[in-house]
């Protein structure tokens, strides 16, 4: 007589190999429904020919000429656009399209073309870019922002150089090794530069392929970024790769844009499955590729101050001043740019706080108290409150001017000497100086400040005696520089 089942407890023999048959029924039937998705994401082989043919007949009519392309297939007629030459030997065309790229990233095309022929006109040659500093770098950099972009070119030409013998390697593999090169740019310049058969993947592609194939997954995960090297890889043209990853790149960036889609005039509408459902009242363009919610950007609060010296007064003319720099840490955000003496505040510090934490950070740097016989206070005041954005930082910067001129002791660094992190620059030159565009938003308040007051050199020569009511009348000055360079 069988035995009566317990209750909780798993039932042996024929029955379980029957339960276990249909789970692994539905189990193979539920993975084979995956393969069978998944495969209708990809592209059969006629459509491959279709969409390869179409893209790059669009390209070769419609292609911006930019100074760092070149298209011999090219049907474009316009006088007065120069691309890269067509005689240009590989190697050098590769150094082309690798700056390019670098810039390119994160930044508009139109943005990048004053900077990219600036760059080139300084460091023709992978050679020469070899030979910069990374100040040098670093100041031609100045304004385009993503200051790492810049480290990782020098870094990247130093290696060609010293390592590869000055030239860079024909495979995405090697191209990969250098400092800074993903998978993305290897891709570029291999392609591009040298006609290899390399897929490449960036924003405009990826939004390409999501509306050509409808793909609703999320485009940061993992499985979803090897889907989107895939279908690339399966689209690149075999001939003309480099043409083909520009084609689908310029598609994105033209017609195929994220808030716009110009659809009638996309020359692959017709393969466009994102088109087909928006058509049959499905649905939009924009729903593919899904949005993505991004992170809020880190709230970080600062005290910043201009300190600004009086370095020798000229009877009634203006006094000459100079102003205090220092040269950040070689690794993290803005790396080994030069800014004005900051410290991080909490969002509520009380003004005195706010106050005693950037003395002590400027006592610090200059080895010398302010506050006594080094200097002379000869004016300090909050000119305002300024804020900059980076990818992932919000800087929220309280911007104070301090005045000063040299005290009956001053420290050897006031003399005119310079620590490897500190730097003084003339007043006069400080409009020019290379800053990034946080500092100069902080400079511009204290310009906008001292247009309303007079100039540093009405101010009284500075000593531990001067009335009170004699400092008070310092409420000056970037020697009326901001007025005549109209910054």
């Amino acid at each position: 007589m069988p035995k009566a089942a317990v209750p909780g407890q798993k039932r042996k023999g024929k029955v379980d190999g029957k339960v276990e048959k249909k789970r692994a029924g539905r189990t193979k039937q539920v993975l084979s429904s995956s393969s069978d998705e998944e495969e209708t994401k990809r592209f059969d082989p006629q459509e491959v020919q279709a969409l390869r043919a179409a893209l790059l007949d669009w390209y070769d009519r419609n292609h911006r000429v930019l100074p760092w392309r070149r298209n011999k297939c090219s049907l474009k007629t316009e006088e007065g656009e120069k691309g890269a030459p067509m005689d240009l030997p590989d190697q050098k065309f590769a150094y082309l399209v690798w700056v390019s790229e670098i810039m390119l990233q994160q930044t508009r095309v139109a943005t990048v073309i004053d900077y990219f022929d600036k760059w080139m006109s300084i460091w023709p040659t992978v050679q020469d870019l070899a030979s910069a500093t990374q100040e040098q770098v670093n100041d031609c950099w100045t304004g385009l922002g993503y200051y790492r972009r810049a480290r990782y070119l020098l870094e990247g030409a130093k290696y060609v150089v010293n390592e590869l013998g000055g030239k860079f390697p024909e495979e995405a593999a090697g191209l990969g090794k250098i400092p800074g090169i993903g998978p993305y740019t290897a891709g570029a310049i291999s392609s591009i530069a040298f006609g290899k058969h390399e897929p490449l993947v960036d924003g405009n592609v990826i939004r390409v392929l999501a509306r050509l194939r409808a793909l609703a997954e999320d485009p940061t995960t993992t499985a979803s970024k090897k889907l989107h090297w895939e279908l690339a890889t399966q689209l690149v043209d075999v001939e003309r790769s480099g043409d083909f990853n520009q084609a689908v790149m310029e598609l994105g960036a033209t017609i195929c844009t994220p808030k716009g889609p110009l659809c009638g005039q996309c020359p692959i509408r017709g393969q466009c499955q994102a088109y087909k459902r928006q058509q049959r009242g499905q649905g939009s363009v924009l729903d593919f590729p899904p949005k993505v919610e991004k992170a809020p950007p880190k709230e970080v609060h600062l005290s910043l101050c201009i300190l600004e010296e009086i370095t020798r007064k000229n009877g009634k003319q203006a006094a000459e001043t100079r102003f205090l720099l220092v040269q950040r840490p070689e690794g993290g955000l803005l790396a080994g740019l030069w800014e004005f003496p900051s410290v991080i505040v909490g969002k509520e510090a009380p003004k005195e706080e706010k106050k005693r934490l950037i003395t002590e950070r400027i006592n610090g740097l200059l080895g010398a108290n302010v506050e006594d016989e080094s200097f002379t206070i000869v004016h300090r005041s909050t000119v305002g409150q300024c804020t900059h954005i980076f990818s992932h930082q919000k800087h929220t910067m309280e911007v104070e001017w301090m005045l000063v001129s040299r005290g009956s002791s001053p420290p050897k660094l006031a003399e005119g000497g310079e620590q490897p992190s500190l730097r003084w620059v003339d007043g006069a030159d400080i409009g020019d100086h290379p800053l990034t565009t946080g500092q100069k938003k902080a400079l511009a308040l204290l310009s906008k400040c001292t247009s309303r007051v007079a100039r540093v050199g009405d101010a009284p020569a500075a000593s531990k005696g001067a009335k009170a009511e004699d400092r008070s009348k310092a409420q000056r000055t970037l020697v009326g520089f901001f007025t005549k360079k109209g910054t």
